[in-house]
């Protein structure tokens, strides 16, 4: 039974909620009138009593952090961190220590149920959270049941919402928040703690009275302190100082570094390199290619949007989207590719019905900018005689989150993409059937992989085919002569293809080495003959006696 009655006093403000049957008795007393079935007001001659108080201060309105009630946020395909007892200036405390220097989002989050119409203070301590460059982000969003959009946004970064304590730490800054917060009409809450750029541990606060033996710090004070402090094994250390120049455009030794592992990995960067040269921060489209998002719209186009949960910024809210709950959505006789499906299945949210019948889907020639949004819970999906990809049944995979029921009947996977399929973490809950299902050996393994704990497989009349790696193919032999080595094919905007300059900048690498080894012996040839004259170890000309002796 809930406490789904508002009390009210005299003059109609609400002072807590109580259960239909105490409801009954305090009106049936006396001491309570009704006002709508589902409000009672309190008689003028009788104040709140003892018992009235007592049962709406059941649940203590401070919330305290407490690191077990909290978890990582799956939304977030990054999350860095560690829940562990750590030390502090006052101790030793259970702490989740979240996020990382470079631009990935780690979010960890909590839900709870909380009384209706009461006014709560969500407090805990931090240290850490900010970089010496400004640029990191770290936010409390406190919302109700699963309105994102009724978030509240507490900007803990620089100090934008004023910590009530703030104080000098052996690791820097701590601070302790309180966060007020009013439930209105709502029980199921959520708290997301979001960081980036700059690594924080939140831990629960001690009575105020245990920092007063801290020397007072706020945060200009420390930003003073470490402002564009460099040493030589600081954070900018990652970046060797090495600079790759090409036309147009200087790349770092950080980036040029992840642009080469990119590439073996199969993604386009000379479309990354390109979009750099367009003025592009090329470490912002790295991160959003290897993570599948576009916040801002400024790569995939103003119509893209993200795929993790939204920071709250006012520049991103708006565009934020996990496709619309509940649809039923028919997609029939459809001939697309990759890409194309990639689009049908970023408009699918959760608890929708979704049936795709009689299609074909084929290879896509970009596989690097797709995007296909967050993982859906409770939907039912329905794939009957259809043809397609392993990459595509890897991203039809990849939407499938807890408490989704999946039946692929007379479905054929070809092994285009096998290599590529996408590689999510397992969900739980999940039903899976299949019918007259033929797929490569590999795509069947992802399947296991990524239905868990909780989850039920059921299967009839399978079929799998194994598609070697590509390095174990045997090479095809060409009656041809192997064509000469020409100059790297220029690109519309006037530089080399990226992965031809490799290949040229290694190939100009291993001329240069042997032609300082031909240098080197014919050094070691003229050396030979100096020697070889000096202890007479040639024949010698016909001297005179006087020259011999």
């Amino acid at each position: 039974m809930k406490k789904n009655i508002i009390v009210t006093d005299a003059n109609g403000n609400v002072i807590g909620s109580t259960y239909p049957k105490r409801a009954e008795g305090l009106v049936k007393n006396g001491r309570a009138e009704y006002v709508s079935d589902c409000e009672i007001r309190l008689v003028t001659a009788h104040a709140p009593t003892e018992e009235i108080k007592t049962e709406d201060d059941i649940m203590s309105k401070i919330i305290s952090f407490d690191p077990r009630k909290f978890g990582f946020d799956k939304s977030c395909r990054l999350n860095a961190g560690q829940r562990a007892f750590m030390t502090t200036t006052l101790g030793n405390t259970e702490v989740w220590e979240i996020g990382d220097h470079d631009k990935h989002r780690t979010q960890i989050i909590s839900k709870m149920k909380l009384q209706r119409y009461t006014d709560y203070t969500f407090r805990f301590a931090m240290t850490g959270g900010h970089n010496e460059d400004g640029t990191e982000v770290s936010q409390v969003n406190i919302y109700p049941e699963n309105r994102w959009d009724d978030r509240l946004t507490f900007a803990l970064e620089k100090s934008r919402f004023e910590p009530v304590i703030s104080k000098r730490d052996k690791t820097g800054l701590l601070r302790v928040f309180e966060l007020p917060f009013n439930t209105a009409n709502a029980e199921d809450w959520s708290i997301i703690i979001t960081q980036e750029r700059a690594p924080a541990r939140f831990f629960a606060p001690l009575d105020p009275t245990a920092y007063s033996m801290l020397e007072n710090m706020s945060y200009q004070q420390w930003l003073n302190e470490n402002s564009r402090r460099r040493g030589l094994f600081g954070k900018d250390s990652r970046d060797t100082g090495f600079r790759f120049e090409m036309p147009d455009l200087t790349i770092g030794g950080g980036a040029f570094k992840k642009l080469i592992d990119m590439g073996k990995q199969g993604f386009d960067v000379d479309k990354i390199i390109d979009k750099a040269r367009q003025g592009f921060d090329i470490e912002k489209v790295i991160d959003q290619v290897k993570q599948g998002i576009d916040p801002d719209g400024s790569v995939f186009g103003s119509e893209s949007k993200p795929d993790y949960v939204d920071n709250g910024e006012e520049d991103n809210f708006k565009t934020f989207t996990t496709g619309k709950n509940g649809q039923e959505l028919d997609f029939a006789d459809l001939d697309l590719d990759e890409s194309g499906f990639a689009d049908k299945l970023v408009q699918i949210g959760s608890a929708c019905n979704v049936k795709l019948r009689g299609s074909v889907i084929t290879p896509c020639d970009d596989r690097s900018f797709m995007m296909i949004g967050n993982t859906s819970t409770a939907c039912n999906f329905e794939v009957q005689s259809v043809g397609m990809t392993a990459y595509a049944l890897s991203m039809l995979l990849a939407k499938v989150g807890d408490g989704c029921t999946v039946k692929l009947k007379n479905v054929k996977v070809t092994d285009d993409g096998v290599e590529m399929m996408i590689n999510t973490d397992s969900c739980s809950g999940a039903k899976l059937e299949m019918d007259d299902v033929t797929l490569p050996k590999q795509a069947l393994d992802l399947i296991y992989s990524r239905f868990g704990r909780g989850c039920e497989i059921s299967a009839n009349n399978i079929s799998t085919t194994f598609t070697p790696p590509k390095e174990e193919k045997a090479p095809e032999k060409s009656a041809e002569p192997a064509p000469e080595k020409d100059i790297p094919p220029k690109s519309e905007s006037g530089g080399y293809f990226f992965k031809d300059m490799l290949r040229s900048t290694f190939e100009n690498a291993a001329e240069g080495f042997n032609t300082f080894g031909e240098m080197m012996r014919k050094a070691e040839e003229d050396i030979n003959d100096v020697i070889g004259g000096i202890v007479n170890d040639k024949p010698a000309d016909k001297d005179s006696d006087e020259d011999k002796d």
